[in-house]
């Protein structure tokens, strides 16, 4: 089939032109022509030859972007897993058109990579190096692993610094070998590697005149018996750099030498330094905060006038102005020389401070949703942001008005005032509140996060179900607490996490002594964690438990502050909320504790598109003193997808009860944006 792809996917169009020395010309126009692609589409060939064919007029010899364009074709052939393919073309003038380009492909067998042997490997275990290669998925289920030249070239490369990561320092792996079947269908690769000794940090001593004081404190402990690495090596020299760094000398050079090896391959080595001038800060020069008061830029320096020069403060005060979300750009330096009193450079480049913010999503129960509003970063100039925003929904909506003091009285504290205003509307009632609260935290590291709260809200309660109003379960209440959190987060990522832990406590505490109309204790805990499996696959495990205590002072928890269980982020074998007690007529009553637990097998299917398998289990009891009572656990076993979005993941499970009752599904479904946790 003939097809003239030129002119939109290689925009040659045939009435355009193009300036060549100074002479309008006619673009060539190049018709492609295929033959024998079994494989792909002619659509498809044509976008691999496309940028080989982009400039065409620009060549001398047109004709050799053609000869280009076939070497691209059997590259893509051969990425794909097709090593034999060859293909052939002509080249002639056409009434219609400059070129006529026919190329005849002949694509061979697709052949599989069924096996990768490593001789000589004693080091590693065979699983691991398959991990390391790049070649953990040979017996996926999924389907074959084609065989690609240039990736066994590659992990040749990869297999060499492996064992230069580990202190081999004299391996050597030899080209790949293959061997196909009769019908080169199917190949086998063969890695020789020689692994020679494998070589310890032996005793590390200093070299005579560097300064007392450093070499008392410097630890050499924690490298001795480490494989001499070339990233082991790196991190000594720039760990003995760090102390001098910390000490004032910010042009300090350090360099290992090596002193020989003992019988066991330890390597004894030698440390010597070239200290440089001691920097003392003369003054501190900001440029580029248009905008943000200078104050307010110095005030998050851990660095003044007078300090001596640190590269811990230095980093310091680079991650202060980094996370405060001002600039796009932070560059903290010395003032270029080698005298002691040196300038303070901070050059920055202020972001724009306002957002307006639109985020849309879906839930199997809230339905279809938006998220938007405005948000100013940097409120006239003082680094203080406020915030509006509103969420609707068609069982849900909120309303938010914040400002947030970045750095209370200087200190690394952040405050928080806010008034909101929420609806929702609930299987078995409809819940209303607003109020205002007042929060005060701080990052104690990168991972740690601790808050307290007041919160004063009212609390109130509409359309409830008839047979679900229990006696003083209904009531409209003002709720007057404090409260503490701690976040814990280690996770490799937001969206799609594939290690690591997130960990959330909080307690909140109402008391007629703050001006409550309930007296209660509430706790939560949730904890996530993530496990790699291969390139490919991640196990996610979740808990999430919650109590709320009536205090003296209050007998009944009204059903709008009870707990519910069920749903597309809890036991997926259940709708929203349709998980525990309910009155005689089938409608959720809530309860005063919950456990959820979700253990979810997670894996990349093609591109965006992972796959999913997962257990969920689940209880709601009605009374806080039946917590750890396990009798009435459901459970939910079902399989899901999810495609990568810039928003969060869009995600579609099916849950599977496996014991229904009489008044319960046997299965539900749930469409949603974002992770179950």
């Amino acid at each position: 089939m003939k097809l003239a792809w030129s002119s939109v996917l290689l925009c040659l169009a045939a009435c355009a032109t193009a300036p060549v020395d100074g002479v309008e010309r006619k673009t060539p126009r190049v018709e492609l022509e295929f033959r024998g692609n079994a494989s792909f589409s002619d659509g498809k060939l044509a976008s691999q030859v496309a940028l080989d064919l982009e400039h065409i007029e620009r060549r001398t010899s047109p004709k050799s972007s053609i000869d280009d364009a076939a070497y691209s074709l059997v590259e893509f052939y051969r990425s794909q897993g097709f090593p034999d393919c060859q293909v052939d073309y002509s080249v002639a003038d056409a009434p219609d058109a400059r070129l006529a380009a026919s190329f005849r492909i002949s694509e061979g067998p697709r052949t599989a990579l069924v096996d990768v042997d490593v001789l000589g490997a004693r080091f590693f275990r065979r699983s691991q190096l398959l991990e390391e290669l790049g070649f953990d998925d040979l017996d996926s289920v999924l389907g074959p692993h084609w065989f690609v030249e240039r990736e066994l070239d590659s992990a040749r490369a990869a297999l060499a610094s492996a064992y230069s990561a580990e202190g081999f320092v004299d391996v050597r792996v030899e080209p790949p070998e293959f061997v196909f079947d009769d019908d080169r269908r199917a190949a086998r690769a063969r890695l020789r590697v020689d692994e020679g000794a494998r070589v310890l940090i032996g005793e590390v001593g200093f070299a005579a005149g560097l300064d007392p004081e450093l070499v008392r404190e410097f630890d050499v402990r924690p490298f001795r018996g480490r494989p001499a690495s070339p990233r082991q090596l790196f991190d000594l020299r720039e760990s003995v750099e760090e102390l001098y760094g910390q000490r004032g000398y910010p042009e300090a050079e350090v360099e290992l030498v090596e002193l020989g090896r003992d019988a066991s391959a330890r390597a004894a080595l030698e440390i010597r330094a070239r200290p440089g001038p001691r920097v003392t800060i003369r003054e501190v020069r900001v440029t580029g905060n248009a905008k943000t008061a200078r104050s307010q830029i110095v005030q998050r320096l851990a660095l003044a006038a007078g300090d001596r020069y640190d590269v811990r403060k230095l980093r310091e005060s680079f991650r202060a102005l980094n996370r405060s979300g001002l600039f796009r750009r932070v560059r903290i330096e010395l003032e270029p020389g080698g005298e002691e009193q040196r300038a303070l450079l901070v050059e920055l480049d202020e972001a724009t401070s306002t957002e307006i913010f639109a985020e849309p999503g879906y839930g199997s129960y809230e339905g279809a949703r938006l998220l938007g509003g405005v948000r100013e970063n940097n409120l006239f100039g003082s680094t203080r942001a406020a915030t509006l925003e509103g969420l609707i929904a068609e069982r849900a909506s909120r309303i938010t008005a914040a400002i947030t003091e970045p750095r209370v009285f200087g200190s690394e504290f952040e405050a928080g005032l806010a008034l909101f205003q929420e609806l929702r509307e609930e299987p078995s009632f409809d819940k209303s509140e607003r109020g205002a609260s007042l929060t005060l935290a701080r990052d104690l590291e990168r991972r740690l996060r601790i808050g307290v709260e007041y919160r004063f809200r009212r609390s109130e309660v509409s359309d409830v179900a008839a047979a679900a109003a229990v006696p003083d379960a209904t009531a409209d209440v003002d709720i007057s607490s404090i409260g503490a959190s701690l976040t814990w987060d280690e996770r490799d990522s937001i969206f799609e996490p594939r290690s690591g832990n997130l960990l959330r406590c909080g307690a909140e505490f109402a008391d007629r002594a703050l001006g409550s109309q309930l007296d209660y204790l509430r706790l939560r805990v949730s904890d996530s964690a993530f496990f790699p499996l291969g390139s490919r696959s991640v196990v996610g495990l979740a808990w999430r438990t919650g109590v709320i205590v009536p205090l003296e002072g209050t007998d009944v928890i009204p059903i709008q502050e009870r707990f519910f269980n069920g749903g597309e982020n809890s036991v997926r074998s259940f709708a929203e909320n349709e998980l525990g007690p309910k009155d005689a007529s089938g409608e959720p009553l809530g309860g005063e504790a919950f456990h959820a637990l979700s253990l979810e097998l997670r894996r990349t299917l093609w591109g965006a598109l992972d796959g999913a398998l997962f257990y969920d289990a689940g209880t709601l009891v009605e009374r806080a003193d039946d917590l750890f009572v396990f009798d009435d656990t459901r459970h939910a076993l079902g399989a899901g997808l999810r495609y990568q979005m810039p928003i969060g993941p869009i995600r579609v499970d099916w849950g599977w009860n496996p014991q229904p009752r009489a008044d319960e599904d046997t299965w539900a479904l749930h469409f949603s944006v974002g992770m179950s946790f």
